[in-house]
């Protein structure tokens, strides 16, 4: 139970800070920048429920006296050894997961040499879809929360099946901006969270299994801009 309100109240911390700043959308330069200084600063703080955790575990056993710290750090996915295997293969399975849309982009291309895709988007907006929101996502809601869990007794499978619930409920929010920026009735915003929340979910589980088969948290971010890109 403490493991499922320490990932309640990081999810709670990671979204409510979005709050404190709604006259503009989501995509506004100043909204980018409170948000990203905002989840960095969370991130900060998210991996503390599992370091008590570890120190709670392992309290009072000598040969892990001096090594809660390393420990902590390597269950976080925070390693050297095996990185570019983690780092190639995932890139490689998430690739084959899309690519469906690969394919069509390769194609658009060739028949239009000047097609940038996404060009819409400006330098803060990439910067937050590509960079801050997968880094920041994948520590608390991954890094953070599937090694708590498993610590506290939840199997593999559990913990894997639990940890993107907390991220997929972590966008309710949107249903806000829908409503208040983009002019949506109230139905439609909900059916639009509904469809997020459960994809979402679902990308979730794949990340989760990407964190606990390479063990680097390297791994699951990829997926993570890949699916924003």
């Amino acid at each position: 139970m403490h493991a499922l309100l320490s990932c309640l109240l990081i999810s709670t911390s990671y979204v409510a800070p979005f709050y404190f700043q709604r006259r503009f959308s989501r995509s506004h330069s100043s909204t980018i920048l409170f948000r990203s200084i905002s989840t960095f600063a969370v991130c900060l703080v998210a991996w503390l429920p599992l370091a008590f955790a570890v120190s709670e575990r392992y309290d009072g056993q000598a040969e892990y006296a001096q090594g809660k710290v390393q420990l902590v750090i390597q269950l976080l996915g925070l390693r050297w050894q095996g990185l570019p295997n983690a780092v190639v293969l995932s890139t490689f399975l998430t690739a084959a997961l899309f690519l469906g849309p690969l394919a069509l982009m390769a194609l658009r291309w060739q028949s239009d040499a000047a097609f940038i895709p996404q060009l819409e988007r400006t330098l803060l907006q990439s910067w937050r879809d590509i960079i801050v929101g997968p880094v920041t996502e994948e520590f608390a809601f991954r890094a953070c929360m599937l090694p708590l869990l498993m610590l506290q007794g939840y199997g593999p499978v559990k913990a894997v099946l639990l940890t993107p619930l907390f991220f997929g409920v972590a966008h309710l929010h949107h249903a806000y901006d829908f409503v208040v920026h983009q002019g949506c009735t109230v139905n439609s915003a909900l059916v639009m969270v509904a469809f997020q929340s459960g994809y979402t979910t679902v990308f979730g589980w794949y990340a989760s299994l990407l964190l606990l088969r390479t063990g680097h948290l390297a791994a699951p971010p990829e997926e993570g801009s890949m699916l924003r890109y």
